[in-house]
């Protein structure tokens, strides 16, 4: 098992952590673990971003279902469209 906490966390999260940082380095970090489980405490779409880079052997934890990324939830639908389209 390897713990992911991003460096917004509390410290008495983050303290537990095996790799700590921005979203880009845990991404990479859970990239290259060969861990069977990995914990990540971070917002539900950087627990998503582990769980696409993981092996399919892999099972990707969020012990908090409903940590939200404020920035990403101001985006709209038709934002993301759009995004996509340039």
């Amino acid at each position: 098992m390897v713990i992911l906490g991003h460096h917004y966390q509390r410290d008495e999260v983050v303290r537990f952590a095996d790799y700590t940082g921005d979203s880009y380095k845990l991404a990479k970090a859970a990239a290259e673990s060969d861990a069977r489980y990995m914990v990540f405490c971070g917002v539900h779409f950087m627990a998503e971003t582990a769980d696409v880079l993981a092996h399919p052997w892999q099972q990707v934890i969020l012990p908090d279902l409903n940590a939200g990324c404020s920035m990403a939830d101001m985006a709209e639908i038709g934002q993301w469209r759009t995004a996509g389209r340039r």
